[in-house]
């Protein structure tokens, strides 16, 4: 996104947030793929704010609506506002929570500039509540990957199983070189580096079904003047096909368990084995996510709720 565009949205996302919160503001940065124009895809990707406040918002969601809102009736873009209180903040970026991270070493700065620039100044934390917390998000990209696939929406599916990939790697790499990656390219180059050729060749089939699938997304959102973000179920081309998404999805999962192994040193039941057990309980509904710091399988079979731990 061209320069003077962000200049636009910084004016439109100040006038929002002086609407919504009023001085309970401490800073304000854009992250996320709106930082990269290389990952930002027109009309389909969101545009990720944070705000950092002096207090607690206590109505969090009508607050985050509100601004979503307000920024949707001047741009007809799509916002995703993260808010924290900055007592908060300032223990994620010192434990090296990710977003902390990303918003700290934003391309633009929104309102707090100076605050944010000098919390950049400092080092961040590595440890194991940082890495988790990048391993149980593949977890969490892994488990909505297979539910847009088994809603046959595999565009949607390809793009998490790629969230997926990317907090793995970002885990990986944050763990072995205490720098926690900002974008694909510094993941690329990391890996480079720490001479795994394999893992760049996965990461780069990953990026390249992500990018055809996100283009596919947006020219027929575009041209079908889809505007709410909550349909996806759009047309896909051959190359998209339910094949790749499968592989993908398995590959995606396949390359946390390796990392996981890799840092805690302990190994995790496989994918068919999850397949398996979610046919046997009848599962309506799947979910993958951690408990304590572990990856565990959540099965409703209708009637309860069936826990399984994943690691071996």
């Amino acid at each position: 996104m061209k320069r003077i565009r962000l200049e636009k949205l910084v004016r439109v996302v100040i006038s929002a947030i002086q609407r919504v919160l009023g001085d309970n503001v401490v800073a304000s940065a854009f992250f996320g793929s709106i930082c990269f124009p290389e990952e930002y895809v027109p009309n389909l990707s969101d545009i990720n704010v944070c705000v950092i406040t002096k207090e607690v918002v206590r109505d969090l969601y009508l607050a985050i609506f509100k601004l979503k809102t307000l920024c949707w009736e001047r741009t007809k873009l799509h916002f995703s506002f993260a808010i924290y209180p900055e007592r908060l903040f300032r223990e994620f970026y010192f434990e090296g929570i990710p977003i902390a991270i990303l918003v700290a070493h934003s391309c633009q700065y929104i309102l707090g500039g100076n605050y944010l620039s000098d919390l950049k100044k400092k080092p961040y934390g590595y440890g194991t509540l940082a890495i988790n917390y990048s391993l149980c998000s593949s977890f969490t990209a892994i488990s909505l990957a297979i539910e847009k696939y088994l809603s046959q929406i595999h565009a949607e599916a390809i793009r998490h199983a790629y969230h997926s990939a990317r907090h793995s790697l970002r885990a990986l790499i944050h763990h072995e070189t205490k720098k926690f990656p900002l974008n694909d390219k510094e993941i690329l180059k990391t890996l480079e580096k720490l001479g795994d050729k394999d893992l760049v060749a996965t990461y780069k089939v990953f990026m390249i079904h992500k990018k055809k699938a996100l283009l596919i997304q947006s020219k027929v959102r575009k041209k079908l003047k889809v505007s709410s973000p909550s349909i996806h179920k759009l047309p896909l081309d051959a190359l998209l096909i339910e094949n790749i998404t499968s592989k993908l999805i398995y590959k995606a999962y396949e390359l946390v368990r390796d990392v996981w192994k890799k840092i805690h040193g302990a190994s995790l039941k496989s994918l068919d084995y999850i397949i398996k057990r979610s046919i046997t309980l009848n599962a309506l509904e799947i979910s993958l996510r951690c408990q304590d710091d572990k990856p565990i399988l959540e099965i409703f079979d209708g009637e309860e709720t069936h826990t399984i731990p994943l690691t071996l």
